[in-house]
């Protein structure tokens, strides 16, 4: 009994148990499984970083294009700055190296729309500006231009021009005969405001600013500036060819009547009264009120009020965008 006990546990020892081989399979399994999912992963992830570097390269090129297309633009508008009339024709330039790159562009709609495309690597981004001319010295395009408060009291016979006040309009007649443009942040009268209403602040010159002083002196040199100092009262005409300065208050009265085809510059009240007159063809620059009582007209400013004043002007940017979609 023994010897054959021994047998059979040496038999079994010789040979592996039936129930270990399912074991050994399970595993070879799991490893192939395993070595599956991380060539999964990486192949994943190799293609993640091959598109997120696509993507970062594109994102660059387009950032690139886009700083270059700005440059053209920001050129473009220095070149209507310097020479609008020269540049602003309808027209394609010449294209531009810039920064690795290079910009084209082109001024349309008579000087007020500039688009420029930039180009870097095969990426291509616009951007289009639109502008508006800047006229130098704006308050010349008005009949009035006062600090202090407009008051019109009666109705006029006519004003055609326009007439701005940074402090208030006052109306106490009718507006019937009112067919210019009104400018002031207040308004009081027996009607609603005249169309079209709208306001915006204006700098009114100091006769020690830069700008009016160069005015000053092209109408000195030309005869055409006179200087009056203190306040002064008008019984008689008065005509007003070039820049006509007084360093007070002025008020026409007893039939008197001035007759403004350039410049009325008056550094303290304007006051017009009973039958006297103030017929403006040019601009009247007021930095007190400005008081009508009497039969004034107020015509669209024809010209003369600019005759010393360099129209080259030069550029406001109103509006920018962009577009990838080259």
């Amino acid at each position: 009994m023994n010897t054959s006990y021994s047998q059979q546990n040496a038999a079994n020892a010789r040979s592996p148990s039936s129930s270990h081989r399912p074991q050994e399979g399970s595993a070879l399994v799991t490893v192939v499984i395993m070595v599956g999912v991380i060539s999964v992963m990486t192949s994943g992830f190799y293609l993640y970083a091959a598109n997120m570097s696509h993507q970062v390269r594109r994102m660059s090129d387009q950032l690139h294009a886009q700083a270059i297309a700005e440059a053209g633009a920001t050129y473009a508008i220095s070149q209507l700055q310097a020479d609008f009339d020269s540049h602003s024709s309808s027209t394609i330039f010449a294209p531009r190296d810039f920064g690795g790159g290079r910009y084209r562009f082109q001024v349309s709609e008579g000087g007020t729309r500039v688009i420029s495309i930039g180009s870097y690597n095969t990426t291509e981004v616009g951007v289009g500006v639109g502008l508006r001319r800047v006229r130098p010295h704006p308050y010349l395009d008005h009949s009035i231009v006062s600090d202090g408060i407009l008051r019109l009291n009666g109705t006029p016979s006519g004003m055609d021009g326009s007439v701005h006040s940074n402090t208030g309009w006052v109306l106490s007649g009718h507006e019937g005969n009112i067919t210019g443009q009104i400018s002031a942040p207040d308004y009081h009268g027996p009607h609603t405001p005249p169309p079209p209403w709208q306001f915006q602040v204006m700098d009114i010159p100091l006769l020690t600013d830069p700008e009016f002083q160069e005015l000053m002196d092209a109408a000195d040199a030309d005869g055409k500036l006179v200087m009056e100092h203190g306040n002064q009262r008008v019984q008689r005409t008065v005509n007003v060819d070039g820049i006509h300065v007084i360093r007070g208050d002025l008020t026409i009265r007893g039939g008197g009547r001035i007759n403004v085809d350039g410049i009325l510059y008056i550094e303290g009240d304007i006051t017009v009264n009973g039958n006297s007159q103030l017929n403006i063809h040019g601009t009247v620059i007021s930095l007190g009120r400005v008081t009508l009582n009497g039969s004034s007209n107020i015509h669209e400013p024809a010209g003369g009020q600019r005759e010393y004043v360099d129209e080259d002007g030069g550029v406001e940017v109103l509006a920018m965008w962009f577009d990838h979609s080259f």
